[in-house]
């Protein structure tokens, strides 16, 4: 029978060497289980790679599944494949039985749904326009083309995951690809041109320094700014006073800013540099109205105060994709 519940999921992730015959040395953390309507998947590691395992919940995923494995190219560096290992799970419980498991290698990464605020627009529609090149000349459409399911590298390449609405023939996916364009236009960080932002989506100034970094607008008393190393922040006498090592920041906003590692992990740090919280967590969302941050990590979602304090338990995030 190739169904299970995400219970009987969850409870093999957690025993995979006596319910996994080819997963059985995933390594797993139960806070990456998600379910949406057809699948209950997760992120395991699987001799040092990087994998999501589905899991069929719905009578139909198995329908799915084979249709999808039939359709997508067997190698494409922009969408993934997926891979059907019969039989291979232990559903424990009432009536023991076995199901299959779908598994796809993801590319390392960060989901377009934050790299919407922290990449460029250009590096941004470079990756666009590379993804809907290529699925024309593989001739395919996604389907799915949600900003959680790509993955941007760290050469502005996209990968799309999550590949079981794919589908023969290339330009279903045009509406998609507009709304897509719209997002970046509206959510991306500005291009800097000959160091000046481009004027069209500039939503502050900025120039280059002496020392060939480009530096926005001060806000709050700090100056952001970027070179070839990363992300910091300068007084106004040019001086670093936080230094040059995150992927990415925000102006200080009371006293705060959101960074971002170069290992796509996200906190807050106060003017002095100190961590609010640390750049642990998948999504930082900070609220000037209230100073309360909406923290995301492992599929689960909590509230912190302005101080870095917890002041809600960490809950399960609906996957509505």
């Amino acid at each position: 029978m190739d169904i299970c519940t995400p219970m009987q999921f969850r409870n093999a992730l957690m025993h995979p060497d006596m319910c996994f015959r080819y997963f059985a040395a995933a390594q797993f953390d139960p806070g990456t289980l998600t379910n949406s309507k057809y699948y209950s998947e997760c992120e395991v590691r699987h001799y040092g790679k990087r994998i999501m395992l589905y899991a069929p919940i719905s009578r139909y995923s198995m329908d799915m599944t084979k249709r999808a494995i039939g359709v997508l190219p067997k190698k494409s560096r922009c969408i993934g494949s997926l891979t059907l290992y019969s039989n291979e799970m232990l559903c424990t419980g009432l009536g023991n039985h076995r199901c299959s498991i779908v598994s796809e290698h993801l590319p390392e990464g960060t989901l377009l749904s934050e790299a919407l605020y922290t990449f460029t627009r250009s590096h941004l529609l470079q990756g666009l326009e590379q993804l809907e090149q290529e699925l024309k000349d593989i001739d395919m459409s996604v389907n799915n083309m949600h900003p959680d399911n790509i993955i941007v590298d760290r050469k502005y390449a996209w990968h799309v995951i999550r590949p079981y609405y794919a589908s023969q023939g290339a330009g279903n996916d045009v509406d998609a690809f507009n709304k897509l364009r719209e997002l970046i236009d509206r959510c991306s960080l500005a291009d800097v041109v000959d160091g000046r932002v481009d004027e069209e989506y500039a939503p502050y100034g900025c120039c280059k320094d002496k020392n060939g970094h480009t530096v926005y607008e001060m806000c709050e008393g700090l100056h952001r700014f970027t070179s070839n190393m990363g992300t910091g922040f300068k007084d106004g006498e040019g001086n670093i006073v936080i230094e040059d090592i995150y992927h990415s920041a925000t102006d200080f906003m009371e006293d705060r800013s959101v960074v971002q590692t170069f290992d796509y992990k996200m906190g807050i740090i106060d003017r002095s540099g100190k961590y609010i919280l640390e750049p642990i967590y998948h999504n930082v969302e900070f609220n000037l109205d209230n100073g309360i941050s909406r923290v995301v990590n492992k599929g689960h979602h909590a509230l912190f105060d302005y101080f870095g304090k917890q002041i809600s338990e960490w809950t399960p995030i609906t996957d509505s994709k």
